[in-house]
């Protein structure tokens, strides 16, 4: 007996096309090896804007004094090893009263840990210098700030100490203070969770 072959190649063909089917409805990709609701790790936040205060001491060829001031630390890189600061100083000198607008750049290693940073930028002082002993009124110096430190964050709440020399251009007087300070950020650095 000679069987027809026909029947027995639909059946092939069928099977196929169901096996075809039945892969093309499987998934691309599994995920077998991650637990469901597990949230992928997060890039941190930008580090807060943080404004703070501060007060020292600073020495001069002229005389020594008490300094106080305001700062703002504006992060460049997210993760703050990179800070822009502008801020400025009031200067009671035992001779006179002197201000002081500064505009520094920071590398602080420690990024959001904080630590010891480095950094230089310029100043704009506003003197008597010239005028000791004439009344000559005040006069603008402008100059270049070295400024090394250390600063550490307890809370929310960012202690800095500071050591700053002053190298004015136009005049041999070179000022150095020293300085303590606290800032609070203006947000939060931390991750927020997401659910």
């Amino acid at each position: 007996m000679i069987r027809s072959t026909v029947p027995t190649l639909r059946r092939a063909t069928l099977a196929l096309l169901i096996l075809l089917a039945g892969a093309s409805s499987l998934p691309a990709d599994v995920d077998a090896q991650v637990r469901r609701g597990r949230v992928e790790p997060q890039e941190p936040p930008w580090m807060p804007i943080t404004i703070g205060g501060r007060g020292g001491w600073e020495q001069e060829q002229l005389g020594s004094g008490g300094t106080i001031g305001a700062e703002v630390h504006i992060p460049v890189v997210r993760d703050g090893r990179f800070e822009l600061v502008p801020s400025f100083d009031a200067i009671f000198l035992n001779v006179q009263d002197e201000y002081q607008y500064n505009l520094d750049a920071l590398f602080v290693p420690g990024g959001r840990r904080g630590g010891v940073y480095i950094g230089g930028g310029v100043a704009w002082r506003e003197s008597l210098l010239a005028g000791v002993g004439q009344d000559v009124g005040r006069a603008k110096y402008f100059g270049y700030n070295i400024v090394v430190g250390g600063k550490n964050q307890i809370g929310p709440v960012q202690i800095l100490l500071g050591l700053r020399w002053l190298l004015l251009t136009d005049t041999a007087f070179d000022p150095s203070a020293v300085n303590v300070g606290l800032s609070i950020p203006l947000w939060s650095s931390r991750a927020t969770p997401q659910r």
